[in-house]
């Protein structure tokens, strides 16, 4: 299964890639004596409550089965290749808000970028961008830089070590590091959080020790989310890091943020074994 992770230049990124409990009445017309009956009242439903549901859920807790690290990567790994496979047959818009500063060493915010759009996407291809607002000139179509991570959370991964740091009620949170000591360019280290119950990535915190090219520090993270109908789509990223070019010339710090909104399905051809668009 790959996990694929993108490094952005200031262009804007397109995506690549379920107790309901009611609330107290109104006592305000409450005759004397009677609310002191329903405190009493109250009183009582919780004892039961307590004296009823906790040996309830100590034995449901205690059913629940154990998985073991690989079982979980096997999990994770079938539902995210499952998920590029449906992701990479869908045609979808998108709407695209960036925002890009150039700052100080000591964080001040030098010169900023916010780039809004909305894209169309036939699985992992841009189709067509609608631009909204940009404080940017505009610009003849311009190549992107992208750097592609591409991470598979295999057990058997020849690259890297994986652990299980913590078990939350609603996730698993996955420890990813680099086998090699020191890690090679472009290796990734961080954690994966997914979804203890229907084994989706819920979030990547990702750092690069090691960047190619003129990056010189890298770090990203993403969260993702189900759409209605279960397709996991990405909902944010944001990435800060330090490129130097030019034999050091041009030195930039930089940080970002992408969130992908309104996401909308398009119709899209199913081929038939005849060939023939449905």
């Amino acid at each position: 299964m790959p996990v694929k992770v993108k490094s952005l230049d200031k262009q804007m990124a397109s995506p690549q890639i379920c107790v309901d409990e009611q609330g107290l009445s109104d006592y305000s017309h409450s005759k004397a004596g009677e609310l002191p009956m329903l405190r009493n009242f109250m009183g009582l439903t919780v004892c039961l409550s307590v004296l009823f549901w906790g040996p309830l859920h100590s034995r449901l807790a205690a059913q629940e089965p154990t998985l073991t690290l690989n079982e979980i990567l096997h999990r994770a790994d079938s539902i995210t290749t499952l998920n590029d496979s449906l992701l990479a047959k869908t045609n979808y818009k998108v709407k695209v808000s960036a925002y890009f500063n150039e700052i100080d060493s000591d964080g001040t915010i030098k010169n900023a970028d916010t780039t809004i759009a909305v894209v169309t996407m036939k699985g992992n291809e841009e189709q067509s961008r609608e631009l909204i607002y940009s404080t940017r000139k505009p610009e003849g179509k311009k190549e992107e830089s992208k750097e592609e991570i591409i991470l598979s959370l295999s057990p058997d991964n020849p690259d890297y070590n994986f652990s299980l740091t913590e078990t939350t009620d609603s996730s698993y949170i996955i420890a990813v590091l680099p086998r090699t000591n020191p890690p090679k360019k472009g290796d990734v280290r961080g954690t994966i959080v997914v979804d203890r119950r229907n084994f989706f990535t819920r979030r990547i915190d990702f750092e690069v020790p090691r960047p190619e090219g003129a990056l010189k520090e890298f770090a990203t993270n993403m969260t993702f989310e189900p759409m209605e109908g279960g397709l996991v789509v990405m909902k944010e990223m944001s990435m800060k890091g330090y490129a130097k070019a030019l034999l050091g010339i041009i030195r930039v710090r930089f940080t970002g943020s992408v969130r992908y909104s309104e996401y909308e399905l398009l119709k899209y051809q199913i081929t038939v074994h005849d060939g023939t668009p449905k």
